[in-house]
Order: structure tokens, then sequence, then C-alpha cells
């Protein structure tokens, strides 16, 4: 939803002398450092910290690649730009940048105008994946070992893909954000990781008003914004508890599944109905025997919490008065004229009714 919020403008300004240059440059391989992740912790009003990760390849006799660190804080663009370059033999290049990451502070305070420049600088790919850090800052994150990847910038950007592309996160990307933020009819999301026991996690995601953070979704509401968002096509997992005393469940696996949205504009408070046409095959059977009773159970089992905890979500999101849904783009391609000052106030209070066509199409185990 957005509103004129306060910029970031001396962290952008830096950002901006910080990924580019004065002039055309050649990039030779043995004269440059490469950058993978660009990272920022917010310290306060007028401090930050930058942080980089950049491989550093061995020679053909050694084949190691190790990873360095390069961090600094500053109030000034100018600054931040010095102490950086100081701490680098080599001119730092960002065109094989992954992933930029910010803590959690930083999410809340707001980000856009540090983000919009990357989109002003060619060579940074519209793939970039923008991701949270949660209970932790963006140094320590990155200035670790973890034993399942050597090298922290590809095990995060790796960690992330996964789960967008065969798991429960929303698709995202530097593209989609920028474009969902300038859109007066969806708000932007980006995932979040954090630290369980020696490896990462991905822990959800997070949703914006305008350029900040508001509200922090689990992996399983992730799941359901995913199924309200997307056509899934053999993807993802969910998990359906049937009998909580003797701790029946199933798992559900190779899910397609579709949302359409309908507006009814002759009500006088606008209503929105989406329905999910959700197909998908049994993983995992906790019980016994799978009859077809049993199979009809999981069926009405799977129905009724999806339509529960959707709507829990589209609740959720309304209260905080941010529409990742895109319901905004929605209701203008449907006609409906969301310019108008009261759009948030009719966001807010949308009647949305969630309907699930569940069909199991196979158990996909042996019975």
């Amino acid at each position: 939803m957005k509103s004129n919020g306060q910029r970031l403008i001396k962290l952008s300004l830096a950002l901006l002398l910080f990924i580019t240059g004065c002039g055309p440059q050649q990039n030779i391989l043995d004269e440059i450092r490469i950058m993978h992740t660009i990272g920022f912790d917010y310290i306060d009003d007028n401090h930050f910290r930058g942080t980089v990760t950049i491989p550093i390849y061995g020679s053909e006799t050694e084949g190691e690649t190790r990873t360095e660190i390069i961090t600094d804080t500053s109030r000034t663009a100018k600054d931040i730009k010095v102490k950086l370059d100081a701490q680098s033999s080599k001119r730092l290049h960002n065109g094989k940048l992954q992933s930029i990451l910010f803590d959690e502070t930083f999410l809340q305070e707001g980000v856009s105008e540090l983000v919009d420049t990357f989109l002003r600088d060619p060579k940074i790919g519209m793939r970039v994946q923008l991701i949270g850090v949660e209970d932790k800052s963006v140094l320590d994150l990155l200035d670790q070992t973890y034993p399942i990847e050597e090298h922290v910038a590809r095990y995060i950007n790796d960690l992330v893909d996964q789960n967008i592309e065969d798991q429960n996160i929303p698709k995202t990307n530097l593209h989609i954000y920028l474009a969902r933020f300038y859109d007066e009819g969806a708000d932007p999301f980006i995932p979040v990781v954090k630290e369980k026991d020696e490896n990462l996690k991905v822990n959800g995601i997070m949703t914006f008003n305008e350029d900040r953070a508001v509200c922090k979704l689990s992996l399983r509401e992730s799941f359901m914004m995913k199924l309200l968002l997307e056509e899934l096509n053999d993807g993802g997992a969910i998990e359906i508890a049937l009998d909580e005393d003797e701790n029946e469940f199933t798992v559900l696996r190779n899910i397609m599944s579709e949302a359409n949205y309908t507006f009814d504009f002759n009500d006088p408070s606008l209503s929105l109905q989406i329905d999910i046409d959700f197909k998908a095959r049994i993983n995992e059977y906790s019980g016994q025997t799978l009859s077809s009773s049993k199979l009809n159970e999981i069926t009405s089992a799977t129905k009724e919490q999806i339509e529960n905890e959707a709507g829990a979500l589209v609740t959720q999101l309304q209260e905080n008065n941010t529409d990742p849904l895109a319901i905004g783009m929605h209701a203008r391609s449907k006609g409906y004229d969301i310019s108008n000052d009261d759009w948030d106030e009719t966001y807010k209070n949308l009647d949305v009714n969630i309907n699930a066509d569940v069909t199991i199409l196979s158990t996909g185990i042996e019975e």
C-alpha cells in the first residue's frame, strides 16, 4: 500500500557511489575483485554498516577458493566508499552480484531508495535476490563458515533459489520487488533466512507497506500465499493434520494449483471470491491403511485447512495494510479504480471468501 514515507537518502547515495564508477572501465579478472553478496546493517539514524563477500581464487597449483569479507561503518556516502575500497587490493566489481541482504531493523526503516540504486546500474541483473536476515546481523551471518557449503554467498543464494523453485516460498527477485513497489496495486515481499544449529534455513517471507517491512509470514503462511499467487505445477509440500490426539497426519506433494479472483462490484463494500483448484499426491501417511473413506477424510481436511489458513492469511495482510497478493492489481484489471484515496480503506475492509476445490490424484505410496 503506497504512502509518502521518509527515504534513507544518505544510504542510497552511499550505494550509488559504491556501485557506479566515474566512466567506462575494462574489467579484467586479474585486476578486479568480484562481489557476490552485499549486505547492510542498520546502526542508528546516522550510521550504517556495509559488508561485501568476495571469492578469492587460488592459483592453478593451489586450486582453492576462499571468501574474503570487507566491512566498515560510516555516516557519509563518500566515507563508506573510501573505507571499503581502502580494504581491497583490487577494484570492487558488482557484475556477478547474486544477493543483497538486510538486517531486520533496516527492513523496518525502509529500503526503497537503496534498492532503487541497483535498478540504475546496468551491470546488475534483475534476478538478484533481496533477502532479509532474522535474529542476527548481516555481518555476523556472512562472516561465518557453514558445514554444508564452504562459500556463504553461494550457500545463501542456492538456499533461497531452491526454496522458491521447489518448495514453499513465492517467486521474487529484484525485478519483481521493483515492479511491485512502483505499482499502486501491489506491495513487495522478500524471503527471510536465519541460522538453525550450524546451518541456515529459509524462515518465511517479509511483506512490505511501501518500502517498510510490516508483516513476517511463517513458512506455512508463505506456502498459503504461494497458492494464492502462483500457478503451481508439481511443486511444494504441505502437511495436513487429521487426528492430533493420535498424531495422525499426511504429507501432500507434487502439488498443482491455480487461484482465480472474482470481484463483486455490486456489493456496496466490494467483495472478493478466491477459488483455488488444488491437486496433489499423498507422499506420506502416518496411519496404517489408506482406505477410500480415509482418502475422503484427507480431501475434506485439506479443503478445510486451506480455506481456513488462506482466509486467516488474507485477514492478517489486511490488518497490516500490506498487499503482497496484488489484490489491488486484480481489482484494477477488472475495471475498478484503485487510484482514489479510499482504496487503502477499501482494501482493509474488503470481504474475502476462500473456496478450495481439492483433488487427491493418487497416494504416491505403497499401501
